[in-house]
């Protein structure tokens, strides 16, 4: 397993981008990127530390899914 699953949302493409990078400089081995409105909630438990990148709309507004 990996030491690390980062989980992002992303409608268009910046925050898959950013989650993207992190995981290069943590070095792509280590890190398990999941888009999270293609993962199941439960795969959260399968890691001791995890990153998760949420986008903003406008004034703070979350993503739509």
């Amino acid at each position: 397993m990996k030491i690390v699953g980062l989980f992002y949302g992303s409608e268009t493409g910046n925050t898959e981008r950013a989650a993207v990078m992190i995981a290069a400089e943590l070095g792509e081995s280590n890190v398990d990127l999941h888009n999270i409105a293609d993962t199941d909630p439960q795969s959260l438990l399968s890691y001791d530390n995890i990153i998760l990148g949420a986008p903003t709309w406008g004034f703070g507004e979350l993503q739509s899914d």
